[in-house]
């Protein structure tokens, strides 16, 4: 489906982050309930930002440019000038002039760097802030499934670890969830590994370890049988 000109407006100012908050929370659920529309939009910012990238370019051109020019001069000067031993300056002011132009092309590409991150670490935000709910329906053992657990070897200990891990990220620490958490997939339970991988696949996202997120979430986007396949299937369109 193609981009209506409000939508594109949207979304271009969710990118540059000058959407309002209550804006940024309407499109985010929009395109949530849309997996095409997450598609489009998806496809859409790898082509803003490749042009704004471009955009760059004629900085950076002029740049090197200059660089090459102030080469040429120092060439130029070596032949017509004698080094004078006795001032070092001589030998290293037009060094120092390449290093400084050196250094606006690393800013130019630093600046446009930390806007791609920045982007991202608030779309992490944004997509946690869509599922954190999910927390509150994670898995409670009853009482007449505690005897199973404590059957088994280690299934117990497993079990504690999830139930921590989610405690911690409620209180928002997936850094510290995040070891917990994964101790809980080697549970044999089936809905303690299920859900681990889940709060985990948060976890990582809220640490913006989009990577590892993306591989968990595939992962449960793969098995209709999990508890938060459906949501994992909307999750990683979004991704």
């Amino acid at each position: 489906m193609a981009l209506t000109d409000e939508q594109i407006e949207r979304i271009e100012g969710r990118a540059n982050g000058t959407l309002s908050e209550e804006e940024t929370a309407l499109l985010e659920q929009e395109l949530g309930l849309n997996p095409a529309l997450q598609q489009e939009a998806a496809a859409y910012l790898d082509v803003y930002w490749a042009l704004k990238s471009m955009a760059l370019m004629p900085h950076l051109k002029g740049i090197h440019a200059r660089l090459k020019e102030e080469e040429m001069e120092a060439v130029q000067a070596e032949t017509v000038r004698p080094l004078i031993p006795d001032q070092p300056g001589n030998v290293f002011s037009l060094t120092r002039i390449n290093w400084g132009w050196a250094a606006a092309a690393a800013v130019v590409l630093f600046v446009f760097g930390v806007g791609i991150v920045n982007y991202r670490h608030k779309q992490n935000d944004r997509l946690y802030g869509m599922y954190e709910q999910t927390l509150e329906k994670s898995f409670v053992m009853s009482r007449p499934e505690y005897p199973a657990f404590q059957e088994k070897s280690g299934e117990l200990k497993a079990y504690e670890k999830f139930r921590s891990g989610v405690d911690l990220m409620k209180k928002g620490q997936p850094e510290k969830a995040v070891p917990l958490l994964e101790a809980a997939l080697r549970s044999q339970n089936k809905k303690v590994r299920q859900e681990g991988e889940w709060f985990l696949s948060l976890a990582y996202l809220k640490m913006n370890e989009r990577r590892r997120a993306r591989k968990l979430i595939d992962q449960i986007a793969s098995e209709p049988d999990s508890k938060f396949n459906k949501q994992a299937l909307r999750l990683r369109s979004a991704l």
